[in-house]
């Protein structure tokens, strides 16, 4: 079912087409002018609250290999607000650890600093000091790998967050809801 925005924007789009079948003459003038938008919904979205958060790291055993990782991950995500793809394609030059901030590359191709705290620090510093392999090629700069030494795509951690989310019995978890509750 889409969701009222998917619905008023494939309508701007049939207008703006018809009115440009009109503009060069395909048509006798524009045909869907008269044709009003449709009313969209805007719903709030529920943030994780702290008891939801518990229950995530809870389902997360974070002294195996992809237990560690995934910690680090959601961690990462919830104190900083990372997007999916900015998570999935960060590289490991950019992680200052330390220093507690990471370099991002974001829509736009943008970069900006973001820091994280020092609970984010420590799962960080567990997984890359403790469980993260060796890249498996030379290119193999990400931060976050998959057992055998390959990036972690965002279909990956997409994949994780469903499997998570029945293991903590939270339906609604998935990545950009870490965004909202990192907001």
């Amino acid at each position: 079912r889409a969701s009222t925005h998917t619905v008023a924007n494939r309508v701007r789009a049939l207008k703006a087409f018809f009115a440009w079948l009109g503009k060069k003459g395909y048509t006798d003038g524009d045909l869907l002018r008269e044709l009003k938008m449709p009313k969209t919904v805007d719903q709030v979205i529920e943030p994780l609250n702290e008891e939801d958060i518990r229950k995530v790291f809870s389902g997360i055993n974070a002294n195996t290999l992809l237990g560690a990782r995934n910690s680090a991950l959601v961690s990462l995500m919830l104190d900083t607000g990372l997007r999916l793809s900015e998570a999935a394609y960060l590289e490991g030059s950019d992680v200052h650890l330390e220093d507690r901030y990471v370099k991002v590359l974001g829509k736009g191709g943008k970069e900006r600093i973001v820091a994280f705290g020092v609970a984010c620090q420590r799962a960080m510093l567990h997984y890359s000091h403790h469980f993260r392999v060796d890249p498996s090629h030379n290119r193999g700069t990400s931060f976050f790998l998959t057992i055998d030494g390959y990036p972690l795509s965002p279909y990956a951690i997409k994949s994780f967050f469903r499997c998570l989310s029945k293991a903590v019995e939270i339906p609604r978890l998935h990545p950009h809801l870490l965004r909202h509750t990192y907001a």
